[in-house]
């Protein structure tokens, strides 16, 4: 009930911006030396590599790996140092679009193809529209895309500085990495030069 009461709402509280939609290449990847190899729960084939240097706290909010709190010095990963990675299934992401035949609607297939689908900026259906509802697009200044080989990255960004939202897509996977954080551009890039796709 709870689910169909979002949809409800937010096909009355549409109110769509329009936001800058932009792609760019994924960073190259670091190699470091003196890291500690960190692997994220659900998705043991990604591993997030973390200066030894710059981890100052790792604190696990879930037993499920959902919601770990790091914090770094320096600013290395955010403006404030803190950061949370959170693990999310298909239907917490999309918020239950999957379940409810939406992805028809929108075309799609997995959880992929639903990312690629939001950041297409010609796509103007009501399914479209409740999607970008959904994912915070209709609060965000923009959407950028961060292509990679095995996986995709998605930032929205957000007017709010403390209230970014990075998005990890693994290929093959129906779980999304969630990172939230005061983070700019230049520590995304520093983020995502630090993922590796072990297979």
């Amino acid at each position: 009930m709870k689910l169909y009461s979002l949809f409800i709402f937010c096909l009355l509280a549409l109110n769509v911006k329009a936001i800058e939609v932009a792609q760019k290449p994924w960073p190259e990847i670091s190699e470091c030396n003196n890291c500690i190899g960190i692997s994220i729960s659900n998705i043991d084939d990604i591993l997030f590599n973390f200066p030894k240097s710059k981890l100052k706290e790792v604190l696990l909010l879930n037993v499920d790996g959902i919601g770990t709190y790091f914090k770094s010095k320096d600013e290395w990963f955010a403006k404030n140092n803190e950061i949370i990675f959170s693990v999310l299934n298909e239907s917490k992401t999309t918020g239950g679009l999957n379940e409810n035949g939406y992805y028809q609607k929108l075309n799609v297939s997995d959880i992929t193809s639903f990312f690629d689908e939001i950041h297409t900026p010609t796509q103007s259906s009501k399914a479209v529209k409740v999607a970008r509802q959904i994912m915070g697009l209709n609060d965000a200044s923009a959407f950028v895309k961060y292509q990679g080989t095995k996986m995709n990255a998605y930032w929205v960004k957000s007017y709010d500085m403390n209230n970014q939202l990075l998005y990890i897509v693994p290929a093959n996977h129906n779980h999304v990495i969630q990172l939230s954080g005061a983070f700019k551009e230049e520590h995304i890039n520093r983020l995502l030069s630090s993922f590796k796709a072990n297979k």
